[in-house]
């Protein structure tokens, strides 16, 4: 019998089940194999300097977020694709911190059936006003980053976004939430161990508006711009459906 066996099993399952949303990128129709390269040329929203990360801006959004004392606080947000990751998502701040959350096609696909299921039970008042809500229409993976100054993005890691709604006034928000998320970065003393719980609340308007910000053909004309070459070939120029 070879003792070693298990051993190696255990390794290999534990090598596939710590990979990060960028090693899965293929997963999404932005990724490398069907995204035509981007221009070299400097694009707006460039960010994240530290790890010379690339982001282009596709639009700009309004959300509410609550205090300390849960009081709600409006807020602007901007939606990003990632060109290392390839992943888009939105940057919004919490707390007087930066966030950004970036979510694979699969993920995006979930937000904007779990937004159109939420006006569904909106209109059929048949929304909840106690229990756990917040995670009423499920849960999928997101790449969290954070830290306190834009140009110097420190903290990193993978957990999972919840999709729900909350009552505040007597009026239900939809929720996006991401439990502490630990802190991937191997410079430790750049960030903090691990995040905190972030929850934006949006009216059904503002919910409307981030699921279209998101969608791919939004992406695809957004970024269309920094494509290279797009007059050369029809292969080059389309982006192609997802392959699931």
């Amino acid at each position: 019998m070879n003792i070693y066996k298990p051993f190696v099993v255990l390794l290999a399952f534990f090598a596939v089940s710590t990979q990060s949303p960028a090693q899965n990128a293929d997963n999404d129709i932005f990724s490398e194999k069907k995204f035509i390269s981007l221009k070299d040329e400097k694009p707006k929203g460039l960010g994240f300097f530290s790890r010379k990360n690339v982001n282009y801006e596709c639009g700009t959004f309004s959300y509410y977020s609550p205090n300390q004392i849960f009081k709600m606080e409006s807020g602007e947000g901007t939606i990003y694709y990632n060109s290392s990751l390839k992943m888009a998502g939105f940057q919004a701040n919490y707390y007087h911190q930066i966030y950004y959350l970036f979510m694979n096609e699969n993920t995006r696909n979930k937000l904007k059936q779990n937004i159109e299921q939420y006006f569904v039970d909106f209109e059929s008042h048949s929304l909840l006003k106690s229990g756990k809500t917040y995670k009423k229409y499920g849960e999928a993976p997101v790449r969290l980053e954070w830290g306190t100054i834009p140009s110097m993005i420190d903290a990193h890691g993978n957990g999972k976004i919840q999709f729900g709604y909350r009552f505040y006034n007597n009026s239900p928000y939809f929720t996006l939430t991401v439990w502490p998320v630990k802190n991937l970065e191997k410079n430790k003393a750049a960030g903090s161990a691990k995040s905190i719980k972030i929850q934006y609340f949006f009216t059904k308007k503002q919910a409307e508006t981030i699921a279209i910000l998101l969608s791919n053909e939004n992406l695809s004309e957004q970024l269309s711009p920094y494509m290279k070459n797009p007059e050369t070939s029809e292969s080059e120029t389309h982006i192609e459906s997802d392959k699931y």
